[in-house]
């Protein structure tokens, strides 16, 4: 599965924006989120769907992802980088 490149994204680009606003998140390359230095949260693409992996956990993107659902996956970033900063 490869990592998405950033004109794959578009179609999740408020999800992204989402991302860009939790702390100590940095992004640095379109889709690709590190913290304290460690790839923790990027976008894969597989036969034209999106998904967003954290650790060892994948979730699958949709174009018309909802606003649960974008909930959801912050939830998740969170509570993963919780976990990691322990």
């Amino acid at each position: 599965m490869k990592h998405a490149r950033s004109e794959k994204l578009q179609k999740i680009k408020t999800l992204l924006r989402i991302r860009r606003n939790i702390n100590n998140l940095e992004e640095k390359r379109t889709g690709h989120f590190y913290f304290e230095g460690i790839n923790t949260v990027h976008s894969r693409i597989n036969n034209s769907k999106t998904y967003v992996d954290m650790g060892n956990s994948r979730t699958e993107n949709s174009e018309s992802i909802d606003i649960i659902e974008t909930g959801v996956i912050i939830k998740r970033i969170r509570e993963y980088l919780e976990k990691i900063s322990l």
